[in-house]
């Protein structure tokens, strides 16, 4: 049973209601006023675009040279296994694709499924059998998308799962699958009666195993359904949840994502496990250009090095998709900072616009109040947000192909994320 996975489940929808504020694609509440203010700088293309406040850099404790420790290749299979994940990102259905209406972050439920331990995190958190199935059928890569739908907050997760070959993954999905009738061990016991999982055909899928569930309690009436499909040397699984009156929604949405995503996998130029090590750690050295955050930092990011798509996981899905296209956008560099990588200035300076002008849209409970620059920090446009839950800072900067963003707590800090952002791609071109 999902006990555990859905009280995960339902904490992150709260959490990250108030974390999406900082994402890309949300947008800003800001006065007509301060909206043409701040417009009417960036109407004339200049060798500078905006000129930097006054004052002295300040990086505060971050570093300011490219992280050029990063090694060429995983060297390892633990690195390996990481992005070998990340690269599966670029061919993972999106839950917009799905339905339109999922546009609700979850980045909890949104990553790399790289090893069997991150595998029970997905389908069934505290389960040691999904763990145990996915070491015995040689378990090795994935990756987790996620989104809800703000309505009523029926969600779905969807996600491929990478096995040396037919034959593992097949028995991997069949196991898996008998996990979800498995006597429940977690202890919740508010539910009643005890949800007991019913395994079901559905005639547009025959070579799907799926169950579905009916939750009863106090608090409210749900279904979830949950689909393992065994395709070539992967599986493909998919879970949909809701109101119970959402069930007809959860089927045909579990058959979508299926649908959009056998012929997506298809395309993935896969790695197999014994050429892990040689995979490319940071694609076209997008990765080393972002700030790392510092040392003691406990919420470090895994670095990840994206495309369109992958980025499309981690922010505004479709919309991504487009500015990605629109903008000549290649890739997409996380570590404590994101930095976005294009084909040349005008390209940059094109997102750099519409980075700012998606933060400027009307998002209704969010608040973005256009902010000074950090000081000696040319093009560079930073906002103070605010959420019910309080207040964070946003800084973009804009430097030759580049355009990296930083969020933090307070603005202070994220100018001086900014900073050490704007000396990384200093010292790069310095580099030649």
């Amino acid at each position: 049973m999902n006990r555990h996975c859905r009280h995960h489940t339902r904490t992150a929808v709260a959490v990250l209601a108030a974390t999406a504020a900082v994402m890309t694609g949300c947008a800003p509440n800001t006065t007509p006023e301060a909206t043409a203010a701040d417009t009417a700088t960036e109407t004339t293309r200049d060798p500078v675009l905006i000129a930097a406040a006054p004052g002295e850099l300040d990086p505060g404790p971050y570093t300011t040279v490219p992280h050029d420790a990063l090694p060429k290749t995983a060297e390892d299979d633990i690195l390996g296994q990481f992005v070998e994940s990340q690269r599966m990102a670029e061919f993972l259905v999106l839950p917009a694709e799905i339905d339109p209406e999922l546009t609700g972050s979850q980045s909890a439920a949104t990553r790399t499924i790289f090893d069997s331990s991150a595998l029970e995190f997905l389908i069934d958190d505290g389960n040691n059998a999904v763990r145990a199935i996915g070491d015995d059928h040689g378990f090795y890569a994935g990756y987790s998308t996620a989104r809800y739908d703000p309505a009523d907050h029926a969600s779905i997760t969807h996600a491929v799962l990478e096995f040396p070959d037919s034959a593992t993954a097949a028995a991997a999905a069949a196991e898996l699958h008998q996990v979800q009738f498995l006597p429940d061990m977690s202890g919740f016991s508010e539910m009643t009666p005890p949800p007991i999982p019913v395994a079901y055909p559905q005639e547009n899928m025959p070579d799907s195993l799926i169950s579905a569930e009916f939750i009863s309690s106090k608090y409210s009436n749900e279904v979830w359904i949950e689909s393992f499909t065994p395709h070539g040397r992967y599986v493909i699984y998919t879970r949909a949840n809701g109101p119970s009156d959402r069930e007809d929604w959860a089927r045909r949405s579990i058959a979508r994502a299926l649908e959009v995503q056998r012929p997506m996998i298809d395309e993935f130029p896969f790695t197999e496990p014994a050429d892990l090590p040689e995979l490319e750690v940071d694609v076209d050295g997008v990765m080393r250009l972002a700030v790392p955050p510092p040392s003691d930092d406990e919420n470090m990011p895994v670095p990840a090095v994206y495309g369109p798509r992958g980025a499309a996981h981690q922010e505004d899905q479709l919309n991504t998709l487009d500015l990605f296209a629109d903008t000549g956008t290649t890739n997409l560099g996380i570590h404590g900072t994101f930095v976005y990588s294009t084909m040349g200035e005008d390209q940059a300076a094109t997102l750099f616009d519409r980075l700012i002008g998606n933060i400027r849209a009307q998002t209704e409970g969010i608040t973005y109040v256009p902010a000074s620059g950090p000081p000696g920090v040319p093009d560079a446009r930073c906002f103070d947000v605010v959420t019910t839950s309080g207040s964070f800072g946003t800084c973009l900067v804009l430097y030759d192909t580049y355009v990296g963003e930083g969020r933090t707590s307070t603005l202070e800090a994220s100018h001086e994320l900014a900073t050490a952002q704007y000396m990384i791609f200093e010292a790069n071109a310095s580099q030649g």
